[in-house]
């Protein structure tokens, strides 16, 4: 996949990574999200991080949108980050409850047996 996001256009790393977060949010496929994110990285770590250091003249890291508004690469990531930080809080209370439940029923005696 990182191949094929090598060929993406840099000024549209923002609202993908923007449309990302929304999705990890609001969808159930976290994994997909993940990856994409960690391939998105991959493929365009070097120019991130450049942009993220105040070099490339600011080409990654503000964009002029046709709709009136511009998307910043930094606040995209910080957002992205953010929602991922909400699904790993959700994920981590759901599987504390799970543990608690699995050793509650693990503590529970037999069923009797009727003779």
């Amino acid at each position: 996949m990182a191949g094929a996001l090598q060929g993406f256009p840099a000024a549209l790393l923002a609202p993908l990574l923007v449309s990302l977060s929304l999705r990890v949010t609001a969808g159930p496929h976290a994994q997909l999200m993940l990856r994409w994110t960690r391939e998105l990285c991959v493929a365009h770590g070097r120019a991130i991080h450049t942009a993220a250091h105040g070099g490339m003249g600011g080409a990654l890291v503000g964009l002029s949108g046709g709709g009136g508004g511009s998307e910043l690469l930094l606040p995209a990531l910080r957002r992205l980050s953010k929602s991922f930080a909400a699904l790993h809080e959700d994920l981590a209370a759901t599987a504390e409850t799970s543990c608690f439940l699995l050793d509650f029923v693990c503590a529970a005696p037999p069923p009797m047996q009727e003779a």
